[in-house]
Formats: structure tokens, C-alpha cells, sequence
């Protein structure tokens, strides 16, 4: 399997995938991949969790640091620093978000399945969180001696450092080599000039390499700097003990975090290569029941997206043996590499630089003998060095295997090695395993060319341009070209002519056919193309008509929507026209008010007539029903529930009636607990009930507000929008709790103080 992976490059699509992942764990996982045992399960996993990318975000391990060595520490008896019960307290929150992200998603089920088994060991991110800060130093609160301890240290400092300050001022400052407290081995201390020691009384603890500096340790500091250093050594006994407590909760849990920091690998995997297919435009590809490998616009991964050239192959089915070929440097090997990569990747769980409409067959075994094998170790020439491969394949393939065989034949005489190439093929045919062929041998090919069990496909190669194209042409060899190239490349024509009288007429002939054949695939090939360009314009304009359709659908609404908005804008108008008569019904008759009340009644049931064509209208947008909608006939009124479709029927239920009816024949309709909104009929009170002024002088601000709020609820009701408020003058604050209610009522349109004719400031004027 090595020998493959090496032979097909895998090592280096699989640094591509790692580049993709998000932690350490996922590019770990990748690296030492193995054949999934259930590759069903993993591609549908990869399947989702590329959905998970393309429509609702993903997911990311960002964050997540390698804390296997921290484990390790903390099994061999070491005790973890803050810092690193920090990394162990992120690690565990990155997975736990993730899980989370998966769960909510609730549409995944495999993704689901793979996280609902992680245990997550949050109560050990909740005590490191407790006792260590995101500095990773140990808070006060982590206990009560931590905090008391440090209590005291402060206060101690505190006098220390008052004590000191006194030594560098004064008579004494003139001692100090320079205006700063040290500290040695926790103790504080002064830097004394050598020769002035005597003016400060003290032990010296130590001094500078040149010897002009004394730290001295003034006598009276000595009993502080005492409970100083005892006060610190309680201080890191009780951290010690406490990062020691928390060291041994991570061992504890340290079965449950690695299976977590296991998964999280796997997950972060498949995130990576999702990320990957997505990047590459690659696809999931799920084994081929039939024993067919077609690959369509498969690409080499290793090979630059601008730069590789998609191919299609296919062999299996009529035949089992496909032979490519083609000049050297001519694009074969990169086939057949592309083809053997595309199988391994599937096998590998991987998404494969393909179409997704490619058939690839889960092979038990892949043969590869490609590149140069030549040892010179083992003293093998490259020929010896092929054939071991060969012989492997043709001892061990069987129908279940894939084959893959560079330049078979070559390495030694042209005619021998043709002759030993054939038989090859043929022993491989017979076994039953897919086998990719290239050469250059004529031989070969034409044998292949005439066998039914084996096809012939070639690298195309531009005469004019004297280099490969790289395409793949199915079902025609290569053609000779050693002839045409010294043509192009002006060699004399009696040379051009004497090679040509050398060739045997039967060979002459063959290649003739072999270049008539190439014309003829090549005019198939223009109007294939020809024919799928049509095919997409037809397509692209059946969308345009389409879109025209939906468009003009929409604009049929508008149009409605329109003549609703002005429908609605001429009841307003009658509306304030009513409402004003109402005020002043001096000015119209009884008869003239009713005449008023019918016109608008009509106009409203108008109203919500349109309204009800315009929610059909809507609805019937939509030319596709489910089960469970709501529909009626096109020229109908009763509604029914669609309880099943057929195809292009739909059963529907109406009342007690179960029918079948075709679907052009429905329009969705509202669900009958929808009621649309009718307006009701305006009742027109007496002018003398109206109020527009209220008095609530007197009252407190919560009584005034209730009877405001009444007032103003009997104003909407009338349809009148002005009223005034008295509230008098006084200390105001009765008109002030007014306003904040007013101003939060979204009844008011607006409000002022009144006019010194309305009442001035004792009176608050209120538009609606």
C-alpha cells in the first residue's frame, strides 16, 4: 500500500487537504488515515458536513491547540502551569462549541449521530475558569488562605514600601548609588554606595560586579522583610496546591478528553476536506455498484487548477482493458496517475477532482507500475524493474482490482516488447480486472484496436503547434506523427519521401485509417459541441421565459396592490369628509350623513374583495403544491386540503368528498381558519356625546392619565384627531406626567402648550 501511495504522489494531496484544517487533531487524523471500515458512512458524513459548509456556515476548531503533550505531563506526576490549564480549559470549549453548532443544526443525522457520543468535561472548564485568570495566574478567589494571604501581602508591601520611601529622600538619599528599591531572594534592599555604607544601618546581602554597589538591607526592615518571605512561601504553597488539585481534575477526565480531542480530529477532517471540495470544486463520489470507472472532467490534484486540463476515460462494462496512447511528455501517465488518485481518493474517503455524475467502483486492490523503477541497488534494469510489478499484478488482480500499467513494453526491442505487451493484456483481460494501459507501441495498439474485450483511447496532439493538448479521445489510437513534425519543421522533401517508400504498405494503410478515423471523431466531437451549445441556449431561454412569467405575475400584483392603495386613500378621504359632518352636523342632513356611511360600507366590501384576489393571487405564485395545502378550483369557491400527490394529480379533500383532479386545475388557496379582514360599519355618534376638551385639574398624575387615556380611546372611536387638556398651572408637574405618557402613546401624533387664547400653558393641546 506504501509503495502506491508513493508511486501516485498521496502524500502530497494529503498536505493539500491538511493545509484546509483548522487544528492540529485534524491535520493528525489525515495524515495517518486508513481505509475507512464503513466508506458509506464516512462519505455520507463528508456529504453532509459539506452541506453543513455550503448552506448553514460550518463549523471550526479554530483555536484548538495540541495539549496531548499537557496530558502527558500531567499522567507522568508534573504539575500543570495556569497557562497550560488555560490551553486544556480552551480546548475543551472549542469542542464543546462545535458540538453545539452540529446539534443545532438538527438537520444532519450522521453529524448528529458522531457527536451525541462525545462526553464533554465541562465542570473542568468551570474550575479552571474559577481559579485561573486568561493570564493564567492563579486568582485570589481560588481559596480563602490564597486571598487572606495576599490580603496581608498587599498591606505588608504597603508598609515596606512606606518604610523605603524614607531612605530616598533626606540625608540618607545621599547614600544610594541611584533612586530605586531591589530585591534579592524576596527581601527588599537598597543600593548603597560602598563608600558611604556607614550612613545607613543594615546587613549587606550582596553587591554589583565592580564592587561600588551595596545591597544593603536597612536594620529596621529586617522583621518586614521576615513576614514578607514567610507571608510568599504560604503563598506559593497554597498555589502549588491548588494548581496541583486542578492537574489531578484534568487526569481524571483524561480518558473522556482524549476520545473528545479523537473526534474532534475525525470532525476537523471532515471539515478540511469539505473545505477542500469546496476550494477545488471537487465531489463526493459514492462507489459505482457497476464495475464501470468513468471519470468526466477529472482533474490531477496536484496539478494547479489553471494549468490542468479535465479529462474524461471510462473503461469496464463491454470491455476491461483500456489502452491510452501518445507521444511521451504527452499527458498518459498524468491519466493515468488521474485515474488511479480519483479511485484512491474515494477509497480514502476524500472528495475526488471529478464530475459528480462519475462512476468510480470501490476496487479491493490497486496494481501500479509507473515512473521509472530502475534499481541499482538490486542491480534490476528499468525493464527487470517494470516487469516485477507487472508480475505481481498479473499473479495477484482479479475481477475485483484495479490495474494501472505506464508505457508497458518499453525498455527493451520495440517488436519483443510489443509482443510481450499483448500477452500481458490479454492475461490481465481474462482475470476480469480493470486495467489502464498507456504506450507508444504500435503493436500494442493495434492490437487493442482489433480485440473485444479492449478499447483503444489517445493523448491529442496539435501537428501545428508540434505539442499536446492533453485531451483524452475515446475509441481512436494516436496517429504517427514523426513524419508530419519533420514536415512542419521544413526537413527537405526527399528525405520526407524516402522515409515514407520505407513504411510497410500495410502499416501505411493502417495509419491512413487511423487518421481518416481521427477526422471523422473530430467532426462528431464539433457537433456534439455544437449541439450542447444549442442545448444550453434552449436552456437559458426557457429560464428567460420563465423569469417573464414569474415577472409578470409579480407586476399583476403590484398593479392590484396599486389600485388597492388607492382604493384605501379615497375611503380615508370619506372618512375625514363623515367625521367632519359628524362635527358640524348642522351643515348636512340625516339623508346626506346616511348616503355618506353607505358609499364608504360599499367601498370597504370592495375592498376586502380585492384584498381576498390579492392573497389568491399570492398564493397561486407558487405552481407547486405539497401535502396539506389549501387549494380550490381555478373557477371554483370551496376549499379543500391536499392530503396526497400523484405525479400531476393531486387527491383532495373536500368536506367529506376525497377526489382526484389534476394539478393545473388548482390554485392554492387560504386556509379556511383564515379569516380576511372586512371593515365594519362606522357608527356615527351624536355630537352632543363628543368630547374634545377635558378638565383633569386636581387630580394626581395616575388618576389624570387613566381618565386622558379614556378620553383619548373615545376620540379614535369618533374619528376626531384634535383635543385639549386642562390641567392648570400650579408646579407643572401634573402637566409633566401627562407629557411622558402623551409621549409614549403611539395614539399621539403630537402635543403642545396651548395659545393664549386655547388657555395658554394651563392647557396642553393633543393632535391624534
Amino acid at each position: 500500500m506504501n509503495d502506491l501511495l508513493s508511486k501516485l504522489e498521496f502524500h502530497e494531496v494529503v498536505k493539500q487537504v491538511s493545509s484546509y484544517a483548522s487544528s492540529p487533531y485534524g491535520k493528525r487524523h489525515l495524515e495517518k488515515k486508513k481505509i475507512p471500515e464503513d466508506l458509506n458512512v464516512e462519505l455520507e458524513l463528508l456529504t453532509e458536513t459539506l452541506n453543513a459548509f455550503l448552506y448553514d456556515g460550518g463549523f471550526s476548531f479554530r483555536g484548538l491547540e495540541d495539549i496531548d503533550p499537557l496530558l502527558s505531563k500531567s499522567s507522568g506526576g508534573g504539575i500543570l502551569e495556569g497557562k497550560e490549564l488555560r490551553l486544556v480549559a480552551t480546548a475543551i470549549e472549542v469542542v464543546e462549541e462545535v458540538v453545539e453548532t452540529i446539534r443545532a443544526l438538527r438537520k444532519y443525522p450522521e453529524l448528529a449521530r458522531v457527536v451525541s457520543v462525545i462526553s464533554i468535561p465541562s465542570h473542568v472548564v468551570q474550575e479552571v475558569k474559577r481559579c485561573i485568570d486568561a493570564d493564567g495566574y492563579v486568582k485570589d478567589s481560588a481559596s480563602e488562605l490564597l486571598k487572606q494571604v495576599r490580603k496581608e501581602l498587599k498591606l505588608l508591601e504597603r508598609e515596606i514600601q512606606s518604610r523605603l520611601s524614607r531612605y530616598l529622600g533626606g540625608k540618607t538619599g545621599q547614600a544610594l548609588q541611584e533612586f530605586r528599591v531591589y530585591q534579592r531572594g524576596d527581601r527588599y534592599v537598597l543600593p548603597v554606595r560602598s563608600d558611604r555604607r556607614s550612613m545607613i544601618h543594615g546587613i549587606v546581602v550582596g553587591s554589583s560586579s565592580s564592587g561600588a554597589t551595596l545591597f544593603l538591607e536597612p536594620e529596621d526592615l529586617i522583621p518586614l522583610n521576615d513576614e514578607l518571605v514567610r507571608k510568599l512561601s504560604i503563598e506559593r504553597e497554597e498555589v502549588t496546591r491548588i494548581l496541583r488539585q486542578l492537574t489531578d481534575l484534568v487526569l481524571r477526565n483524561s480518558e473522556a478528553l482524549m476520545k473528545m480531542l479523537d473526534t474532534a480530529g475525525w470532525l476537523d477532517s471532515l471539515a478540511a476536506r469539505a473545505r477542500y471540495a469546496i476550494s477545488r470544486k471537487a465531489s463526493v463520489i459514492k462507489p459505482s455498484e457497476e464495475r464501470v470507472l468513468d471519470l468526466k472532467k477529472a482533474r490531477h490534484p496536484l496539478i494547479p487548477d489553471e494549468k490542468v486540463v479535465p479529462i474524461d476515460l471510462s473503461v469496464g462494462g463491454d470491455y476491461n482493458v483500456l489502452v491510452i496512447t501518445g507521444p511521451n511528455t504527452g499527458g498518459k501517465t498524468v491519466a493515468l496517475k488521474t485515474a488511479g488518485l480519483a479511485s484512491l481518493m474515494m477509497k480514502m474517503g476524500y472528495p475526488v477532482l471529478c464530475d459528480p455524475s462519475s462512476k468510480i467502483p470501490l476496487f479491493e486492490n490497486i496494481f501500479a507500475d509507473i515512473g521509472d523503477e530502475q534499481n541499482i541497488a538490486e542491480n534490476l534494469s528499468t525493464f527487470t524493474a517494470h516487469m516485477r510489478n507487472v508480475l505481481t499484478a498479473l499473479k495477484q488482480a482479479g475481477s475485483s482490482d484495479l490495474v494501472l500499467l505506464d508505457e508497458l513494453g518499453t525498455g527493451t526491442d520495440p517488436k519483443e516488447g510489443g509482443a510481450l505487451g499483448i500477452a500481458i493484456l490479454e492475461e490481465l483481460s481474462k482475470r476480469g480486472s480493470l486495467s489502464l494501459i498507456t504506450t507508444h507501441l504500435a503493436e500494442i495498439k493495434f492490437h487493442a484496436l482489433k480485440h473485444p474485450k479492449m478499447e483503444v483511447a489517445s493523448v491529442e496532439f496539435d501537428v501545428q503547434r508540434m505539442a499536446p493538448t492533453y485531451r483524452i479521445r475515446m475509441g481512436v489510437p494516436d496517429g504517427a506523427h514523426a513524419i508530419e513534425t519533420a514536415k512542419v519543421l521544413g526537413f527537405p522533401s526527399a528525405i520526407l519521401e524516402r522515409a515514407e517508400s520505407l513504411i510497410d504498405p500495410s502499416t501505411r494503410d493502417l495509419w491512413e485509417t487511423v487518421r481518416e478515423l481521427q477526422k471523422r471523431l473530430a467532426s462528431v466531437e464539433e457537433l456534439h459541441a455544437e449541439l450542447k451549445q444549442r442545448e444550453k441556449e434552449i436552456s437559458e431561454r426557457l429560464q428567460e421565459l420563465e423569469t417573464m412569467k414569474e415577472e409578470l405575475k409579480r407586476e399583476g400584483i403590484k398593479r392590484v396592490d396599486r389600485e388597492l392603495t388607492e382604493m384605501i386613500n379615497e375611503i380615508e378621504s370619506f372618512r375625514r369628509k363623515l367625521h367632519s359632518m359628524i362635527m358640524e352636523s348642522s351643515r348636512a342632513s340625516l339623508e346626506e350623513q346616511k348616503k355618506l356611511v353607505n358609499e364608504l360600507s360599499n367601498m370597504e366590501k370592495k375592498l376586502s374583495e380585492n384584498r381576498k384576489d390579492v392573497e389568491e393571487l399570492k398564493l397561486s405564485q407558487s405552481d407547486s403544491f405539497h401535502k396539506g395545502d389549501y387549494v380550490r378550483f381555478k373557477d371554483g369557491t370551496a376549499v379543500g386540503q391536499v392530503v396526497e400527490l400523484e405525479g400531476k394529480k393531486a387527491i383532495v379533500q373536500f368536506d367529506s368528498r376525497r377526489i382526484t383532479v389534476p394539478v393545473y386545475e388548482l390554485v392554492k388557496a387560504p386556509s379556511p381558519q383564515h379569516k380576511t379582514v372586512v371593515f365594519s360599519g362606522i357608527k356615527t355618534p351624536a355630537r352632543s356625546s363628543i368630547r374634545t376638551r377635558l378638565d383633569v385639574r386636581g387630580k394626581t398624575v395616575e388618576e389624570a392619565w387613566q381618565e386622558v387615556d379614556n378620553f383619548i380611546d373615545e376620540l379614535v372611536l369618533a374619528g376626531v384627531n384634535r383635543a385639549e387638556i386642562v390641567h392648570g398651572k400650579g408646579t407643572g408637574r401634573l402637566a409633566k406626567g401627562i407629557w411622558e405618557h402623551l409621549r409614549k402613546d403611539p395614539r399621539v401624533k403630537d402635543f403642545r402648550l396651548g395659545t393664549p387664547q386655547e388657555g395658554g400653558t394651563g392647557v396642553t393641546v393633543v393632535e391624534l
